[in-house]
């Protein structure tokens, strides 16, 4: 199996996913990572460890709503 992380979120991952799996594409199944982009920067900055940051859920169901016809069916 292979995976696919850098630069994926809310906005692009659906380009991508289309991309993943066009006509002539395998039918290998992918798993995809991002952390980032789901990621909101909230408060004040620590000088030890930069600003803080939360995942955003909303952030997350609009990835799934977007990879969703993708999604393997077992």
């Amino acid at each position: 199996m292979v995976g696919y992380a850098g630069g994926l979120g809310p906005g692009n991952v659906a380009a991508f996913m289309s991309r993943l799996y066009s006509p002539h594409a395998s039918e290998e199944s992918y798993w995809i990572d991002m952390e980032s982009n789901i990621r909101e920067h909230v408060g004040t900055e620590d000088a030890n460890r930069g600003r803080p940051t939360h995942i955003r859920i909303a952030r997350c169901d609009a990835v799934m709503a977007d990879v969703a016809r993708y999604m393997r069916q077992d």
